[in-house]
């Protein structure tokens, strides 16, 4: 009954499976059904009272992020996502949408930020943004720092608090992570 998504195995045409298209932090035991913190948006079903209860997603976010708001909110919600390797579907990403630009790192990191304040205990975010700096920082190049800087350090709008902030309980964390979740890393 508190079953709320049902998250799918996304291959690539070839059969692959891309390391950021897993609902969890390593590609593992792909072939066993558990629960998992999150699903990847290319595939996955949502109970319609869920999503309606939940207010879907948020519009505020540039790519990506959408379905991790919305999964910690299911959490907070007290609901499961749960993995099926059966439930597959084949991934055709665009070849504009995974663009590794230092100006799409830095959306990535206000993104984080919007996402950590609204869903994670305040040392927790914190902890969690500079982890996510340090990464965004180390795979971009020098001339583009400046832009990541000023996506981590510049205040959250008016527009993207609408959701509203309401951290999970640190118990609900840990259990986030142990089954995969990225919230330390």
């Amino acid at each position: 009954p508190n079953l709320a998504i049902l998250a799918s195995l996304a291959t690539r045409d070839d059969g692959k499976i891309a390391k950021h298209e897993f609902p969890a932090r390593k590609v593992q035991e792909i072939e066993r059904p558990r629960e998992v913190g999150y699903f990847v948006g290319c595939g996955f079903i949502i109970r319609t009272s869920v999503f309606k209860g939940l207010k879907g997603f948020d519009q505020s976010f540039f790519y990506a992020h959408e379905e991790t708001d919305l999964s910690l909110r299911v959490a907070l919600a007290g609901g499961r996502i749960t993995y099926n390797p059966a439930f597959q579907v084949t991934h055709r990403p665009s070849t504009h949408g995974r663009d590794l630009t230092a100006r799409n790192f830095s959306r990535q990191m206000r993104n984080r930020k919007i996402l950590t304040w609204r869903n994670l205990p305040r040392p927790i975010s914190y902890f969690h943004l500079v982890i996510w700096f340090t990464y965004y920082l180390l795979n971009s190049s020098p001339r583009n720092y400046l832009s990541l800087t000023k996506s981590l350090l510049s205040p959250i709008t008016y527009e993207e608090k609408k959701i509203g902030r309401c951290p999970l309980p640190y118990r609900r964390i840990h259990k986030l992570q142990k089954i995969g979740y990225r919230i330390y890393w």
